[in-house]
């Protein structure tokens, strides 16, 4: 499978190299290509080996980084591991794994990785899962849900990035009027398989 590896950044260079160095370490997948949007709007920025680096002059926010990546997309890429600036992995992950679930069920938007709790109700219940269990239905291996489309560190099908980027909200309302259906890796119980470094954000944050 021809798999695209996307970077998102604005910035926060010692998250993003910490990131990079992560996914390195835990992301072993034959990546035909690998791609480093940069929104951090200033001309100078980090550079790493082996990925493409599209820099947006001036600044498109989230959703307008997004974008300019699904649009610098190959031809033949199928399937897209979509990773922002400040995430690191705690155990290796198995893309080919991912792959086999959406594979199996053409409804399916996503199988994303899970977090740490962050905010305070997340923190509070102990678990993102714990919010609202009955959001999920546990199926061999994964988890379905119809509650949100994440830009948590995920993997999709080439055909989510035909929609305009947006938000999670307004990406997530799309794909449910159109029928699809998103997933996440493992079981409700599991440790998380993804932790969210960003406690700062850049200068002149923007959605």
């Amino acid at each position: 499978m021809n798999v695209a590896l996307l970077v998102i950044t604005d910035g926060r260079w010692d998250y993003l190299q910490r990131t990079l160095q992560s996914a390195i370490e835990c992301l072993n997948y034959p990546f035909a290509q690998r791609l480093l949007v940069d929104d951090s709007g200033e001309p100078l920025g980090f550079a790493p080996d082996g990925f493409d680096v599209i820099r947006n002059h001036p600044r498109r926010g989230l959703a307008g980084a997004i974008q300019t990546g699904w649009d610098q997309l190959n031809d033949d890429i199928e399937f897209v591991f979509h990773l922002e600036d400040d995430f690191i992995f705690p155990e290796p992950v198995d893309i080919a794994w991912m792959i086999e679930y959406l594979q199996a069920d053409p409804s399916l938007a996503q199988i994303a990785l899970h977090r740490q709790p962050w905010s305070p109700e997340e923190q509070q219940a102990g678990s993102i899962y714990n919010l609202d269990r009955t959001r999920f239905q546990k199926l061999p291996g994964w988890l379905r849900q119809r509650h949100l489309f994440t830009f948590n560190p995920c993997l999709y099908p080439r055909a989510i990035t035909r929609y305009p980027a947006g938000l999670e909200a307004d990406l997530t309302k799309r794909l449910l009027d159109d029928g699809w259906q998103f997933g996440y890796l493992g079981d409700l119980d599991d440790e998380p398989r993804c932790i969210h470094i960003g406690i700062r954000r850049s200068r002149d944050y923007k959605l």
